[in-house]
């Protein structure tokens, strides 16, 4: 064999014997690890698939939370209109699960993290709304449906909204009224409108709660400015009739021996003034003054009362109410020896403000 012979055959083995321990060494390599889920950094399309491989798996909820968190991360970064719509809807189902599951109450801050990432998702926020009012967490539950409706799908969408709305003012407002509480509800739904102006179902409402409180001039000015937008004419002329029918109020005073009480609040603490047509002020006890939080103005005044004149320190009330007739930023006048077992006096100054009629009372005595 010549020399050229050999080394050809030489160079052919070698060959062979290289090919041959490729083919062994890849046969024997292992697949390397699922890398952890790497939502900011990883590609797209791998960093999807780990995302809702982990979301099925069983786990605690402090996990599941971290998961969907994850997710929502994911959607929230997303430029792509066909990943965002793939998985927004799959997502939001994943979410509703969790909140209806017996540890609900974890899942809460992963909707308003959701709604705070997708600010204008109608469906988030009606997500979000739906929890806490089947929670009955009336007020919490009123601020995302409100937002809701400023970000509509459609047309659909937009009337769901309002449906639920006018259900939850509904809940809200029974809330109020089981308590007993008008001012609360006035307030509350002032604070509603300056968010919605022109969603006139609350101004209707709110002339109601104005109504209930005596407030009979605020009742009527809402009402007025109550559109139809969500109410019909005929609850806006109803509750008109109602309110002018009222607009002379028969208040019965309780009867203690001959002597006529009425029932009053300062900052929410029960008081009982007499009802003094004699007196043309109205006049409190000065411990009680002091007491809940008036303030005296450094003035006086000589006014006549059932036992004759006195002068007296006037004092500033910011809000006392009567017989559910409330009075704002009011100046009365300091007792130092008020009448027995009563906090003051109710003057004629307020009587004719209730618009209230004695007759009745005072002829039967």
């Amino acid at each position: 064999m010549t020399q050229s012979v050999r080394l050809a055959a030489l160079l052919i083995l070698i060959s062979l014997s290289l090919w041959l321990g490729f083919l062994l060494g890849k046969g024997s390599t292992e697949p390397s690890p699922t890398p952890p889920i790497q939502v900011t950094s990883a590609p797209a399309e791998t960093t999807e698939r780990q995302v809702t491989v982990a979301a099925t798996q069983p786990a605690d909820a402090y996990t599941r939370v971290r998961a969907l968190n994850q997710r929502i991360e994911f959607l929230g970064a997303q430029t792509d209109g066909r990943i965002i719509s793939r998985e927004r809807t799959q997502l939001l189902n994943d979410i509703a699960i969790e909140l209806n599951s017996s540890d609900g109450r974890l899942f809460v801050d992963s909707i308003r993290y959701y709604n705070q990432l997708m600010p204008h998702d109608g469906a988030g926020l009606l997500l979000e709304s739906h929890y806490h009012s089947s929670n009955k967490q009336w007020q919490e539950a009123m601020v995302p449906l409100m937002a809701a409706a400023e970000f509509p799908e459609s047309n659909e969408q937009l009337e769901q909204i309002r449906a639920s709305q006018a259900q939850l003012i509904e809940k809200i407002y029974a809330d109020f009224t089981e308590r007993d509480d008008w001012l609360g509800l006035s307030e509350y739904f002032e604070a509603l409108l300056l968010r919605d102006p022109n969603y006139d179902r609350i101004r209707l409402w709110l002339a109601n709660g104005h109504a209930q409180a005596g407030d009979l001039d605020a009742a009527i000015r809402t009402l007025d400015n109550t559109g139809t937008q969500g109410v019909s004419q005929q609850e806006i002329n109803e509750l008109r009739d109602t309110l002018l029918r009222s607009d002379i109020e028969t208040v019965r005073f309780r009867d203690e021996g001959g002597a006529l009480v009425a029932r009053a609040t300062i900052n929410a603490t029960a008081i009982e003034l007499l009802v003094d047509t004699g007196a043309t002020t109205t006049a409190l006890a000065t411990n009680t003054l002091r007491r809940l939080g008036a303030y005296p103005i450094n003035e006086s005044a000589q006014v006549q009362t059932a036992s004759g004149r006195i002068t007296a320190q006037l004092y500033r009330v910011p809000e006392l109410i009567v017989e559910n007739t409330r009075f704002r930023d009011l100046t009365v006048l300091a007792l130092d020896n008020p009448p027995a077992r009563w906090d003051g006096l109710l003057g004629m100054d307020l009587l004719r403000e209730m618009n209230v009629d004695l007759s009745g009372q005072l002829d039967s005595k």
